[in-house]
């Protein structure tokens, strides 16, 4: 790297308290802001939320929540513990010197 982009501390002792003072505010103020941001976020959602509960909906296109049940799983009294699907075993096919035609020595 060039010389142009260190950072040498000032030889004067007060210059470098100085210095020292500004870093700890200036993470101080970062720290700050950034705990305001998520208090702010989370009241905002929390807020959502409680406004929803208390007008008796539903909040629509929840990332976290289950997708809604069909009218016909529904109807038939389907279990939510079972997973619906159509699944396929594949088996690999045996290749020369794979682990499993090495023969081992004792």
């Amino acid at each position: 790297m060039p010389p142009l982009f260190y950072f040498r501390m000032p030889r004067h002792p007060l210059l470098r308290l100085l210095l020292g003072i500004v870093g700890v505010l200036l993470m101080l103020a970062f720290s700050i802001v950034g705990i305001v941001l998520f208090a702010s976020i989370a009241l905002i959602w929390s807020a959502r939320l409680a406004w929803l509960r208390w007008r008796g909906t539903q909040p629509s296109g929840e990332v976290f929540g289950a997708p809604p049940r069909s009218s016909a799983s529904a109807a038939r009294g389907a279990d939510d513990s079972v997973i619906e699907g159509d699944y396929v075993v594949l088996d690999s096919p045996s290749r020369e010197g794979s682990p499993v035609d090495v023969q081992r020595i004792p």
